[in-house]
């Protein structure tokens, strides 16, 4: 209880304040219509905020990164509680955390994307 919060919906305004703060970010989604075809926000923040990821193991996720997070099977709190006390007990796996602050700052940013989104609104 002392560790781990468990938050209702936080506003945008407030997400990096709690992201800087916070060690471990979980992304517990089910296998779904909807989490099969969209890509999660929280991804990239958590990964921008440098946490260490624990995140559902569905393929939108997986095109993104693949060896530098804690895959859990979807809809099991048994494998999400075995994957949070497994990155406690390990020692912080820093270079993954460093990996995924790098992929953001080089391919996933506005700045890395502008000409692209510039060339494709100019073509409608």
């Amino acid at each position: 209880e002392d560790n781990i919060n468990i938050n209702n919906q936080i506003p945008y305004e407030n997400i990096w304040d709690k992201l800087n703060s916070h060690a471990i970010g979980i992304i517990p989604f089910r296998k779904n219509l909807l989490t099969q075809n969209n890509t999660p926000t929280k991804l990239f923040e958590m990964m921008a905020a440098g946490c260490h990821i624990i995140s559902s193991d569905i393929s939108p996720v997986r095109q993104f990164v693949s060896n530098t997070i804690d895959w859990i099977k979807p809809a099991s709190t048994s494998s999400i509680s075995k994957s949070i006390i497994n990155v406690f007990n390990k020692p912080p796996r820093t270079l993954w955390i460093e990996k995924n602050r790098k992929i953001i700052k080089n391919q996933f940013n506005w700045e890395s994307k502008i000409d692209l989104f510039l060339d494709l609104y100019s073509k409608q």
